[in-house]
């Protein structure tokens, strides 16, 4: 997954804040797909991740966006957003509970 051609990153267009973001989908049955993620958590020693997705904008031609496929295909992306905002060292994630620096390695 690249950024550009699978998903682009947006601010969140329900958000004040300017450091949140939303993702908009580049798929076939799924494009321009709008939503955000929440609750992000890196888990099992950084190999598992538990997130919420939440559409903002569907498109009348997209596929359900409720199905097994359409979160596991969220899921890819976001696993894609992390690994190269922690390679660009743009963006990082901190357990809630140590405080300790988690990098995911799917």
């Amino acid at each position: 997954m690249k950024e550009g051609e699978d998903y682009l990153l947006t601010e969140d267009p329900q958000s004040g804040n300017a450091d949140d973001w939303a993702v908009i989908l580049k798929h076939p049955d799924y494009d321009k797909v709008v939503g955000k993620y929440t609750d992000i958590q890196i888990l099992e020693q950084g190999t598992k991740l538990s997130f919420r997705y939440h559409p903002l904008y569907v498109p009348e031609e997209a596929k359900d966006v409720t199905t097994v496929e359409f979160y596991d295909h969220v899921a890819e992306v976001l696993a894609a957003i992390i690994k190269t905002h922690h390679e660009k060292n743009a963006m990082k994630y901190y357990s809630k509970e140590t405080g300790e620096y988690i990098e995911f390695n799917e």
